[in-house]
């Protein structure tokens, strides 16, 4: 009789254990359609067709925050800063680089540069640009939709995320 006890406690101990973990699971969870992955809670910033084509501009200089390549052309220093663009730098004494500007370039991460071009991914586009007169910068050729899933396609937590070709391009998320 105290081994069927002993068989009986188990049993219903295991039993009540497995009836709480029951509760510890949600199926509420939104699937994404494209990935099956659950939908990310960031929100994408979109850029219209012709928000994209006229976001290429040369700014005031601003600091480093989040820096990827570097790329020393002539006496420039220049360092992307992932998404956003590219700073560039007076780099006549290297042991301290002089401001002069930021190309901003949204959704950027690549460079490079030959014979006084820069050419840069913006979102979607393969963007060349003349910078042989630097700080002045001249957009030379824009071809479209080289990269059909550009840079941000993917949210920062890495969950499922379809795109709303109707809004645009993916630049960044908030």
């Amino acid at each position: 009789m105290q081994f069927y006890r002993k068989k009986f406690t188990q049993f219903f101990g295991i039993l009540l254990l497995i009836a709480s973990l029951q509760g510890c699971y949600t199926t509420d969870i939104e699937l994404d359609g494209r990935t099956g992955l659950p939908k990310t809670k960031h929100q994408p910033i979109y850029l219209t067709r012709s928000e994209l084509e006229s976001s290429v501009k040369l700014l005031p200089s601003r600091p480093l925050k989040k820096t990827g390549k570097i790329y020393l052309y002539q006496n420039y220093l220049l360092i992307n800063e992932l998404y956003e663009g590219i700073h560039v730098f007076d780099n006549r004494n290297p042991r301290n680089p002089n401001p002069i500007g930021f190309i901003q370039i949204p959704a950027n991460v690549d460079m490079a540069v030959k014979d006084g071009y820069l050419y840069v991914d913006n979102s979607v586009d393969l963007v060349t640009i003349n910078i042989q007169n630097l700080p002045q910068i001249q957009i030379t050729e824009r071809l479209r939709e080289v990269f059909p899933e550009g840079n941000l396609t993917t949210p920062p937590d890495g969950l499922g995320f379809t795109p709303d070709p109707d809004k645009g391009y993916v630049i960044g998320w908030k």
